[in-house]
């Protein structure tokens, strides 16, 4: 059942009715989704309250364990940079963060190679690849950017395969994968 706003404009004793009413039927094994602006209904109607902020689920929280101030704070978006903060925390201190990091360090460290690689074969081309990249990608239209691929593609290739090349196992588990 979706109770928007089923209290709103209604006397005590309509309103007392209608609370009776949607823990009758939570009882009875019925799930609600209330979505109400009155704070002390939601509080004291819902076993669980999800806080939307900015189109994002910011707070899942118990109304036994939290107050009208809190939830007023998720709302108001106060508590989801502190809650992002602790995220962010959280995924740095973890695996995925170094994995992460060691990619794009294999990544430019492939970038770098595929540079000195160009700069030997013909320093010329480099240069005026890079200019493609730096000036043309962002002026020149989609012709700009089609030059920057035409140009680039050697050095993205390089930077790929020295990549790939640094995460053996990652190409054994696709290969047992597939």
């Amino acid at each position: 059942m979706i109770a928007v706003q089923p209290t709103r404009g209604l006397d005590v004793g309509a309103i007392e009715y209608i609370h009776g009413q949607l823990i009758e039927q939570r009882d009875n094994g019925k799930g609600i989704l209330l979505v109400s602006l009155e704070l002390d209904e939601v509080m004291n109607v819902s076993d669980r309250i999800l806080v939307i902020h900015d189109g994002e689920i910011v707070a899942d929280l118990n109304p036994k364990e939290t107050t009208v101030q809190e939830l007023g704070l998720y709302m108001a978006g106060a508590k989801r940079r502190i809650a992002l903060h602790e995220k962010l925390r959280e995924f740095v201190r973890s695996d995925s963060f170094a994995s992460s990091m060691s990619s794009i360090a294999a990544i430019i460290v492939g970038l770098l190679f595929g540079l000195i690689v160009l700069f030997i074969t013909n320093a010329e081309q480099a240069l005026d690849g890079f200019r493609t990249i730096i000036a043309g990608g962002s002026t020149g239209g989609l012709s700009g950017i089609g030059d920057v691929l035409y140009i680039a593609t050697p050095l993205i290739l390089t930077g790929l395969s020295v990549g790939l090349h640094s995460k053996p196992d990652y190409l054994i588990s696709v290969h047992q994968d597939s």
